[in-house]
């Protein structure tokens, strides 16, 4: 599992130790490792490379048109939830959906199936 945000350093580990996520334990890349920011896929081809899996064997989770059209010029699979975008602002990914508690482990393991 990776963590792959566009955020500095500072405000994502912000954000991270503020709701407990336990980042250290996880391949962590945030917007101060990457020259260019998403759409570019840079920040989501070097999480890939980091955890030593191919972009295609990846599902990236995003919540932005922006970090859709990265995820899937990274070659990965893309679930969009519809924090504060509407879905039809989401289109271009694999699954929308409205919460992060729709996301189920079946539905991760079916997009990265379909290859």
């Amino acid at each position: 599992m990776a963590i792959a945000t566009s955020g500095t350093l500072e405000k994502s580990r912000a954000v991270l130790e503020a709701t407990k996520v336990p980042y250290q334990k996880m391949v962590y890349i945030n917007g101060d490792h990457v020259k260019n920011k998403k759409p570019d896929p840079e920040l989501f081809l070097l999480a890939a490379e980091r955890i030593g899996i191919e972009p295609a064997s990846c599902v990236v989770i995003e919540d932005t048109p922006n970090g859709v059209q990265a995820a899937k010029a990274a070659g990965a699979k893309c679930i969009a939830v519809t924090n504060s975008i509407s879905a039809a602002n989401l289109y271009e990914a694999d699954l929308v959906c409205d919460s992060l508690e729709d996301i189920k482990l079946d539905m991760i393991r079916e997009l990265i199936d379909s290859n």
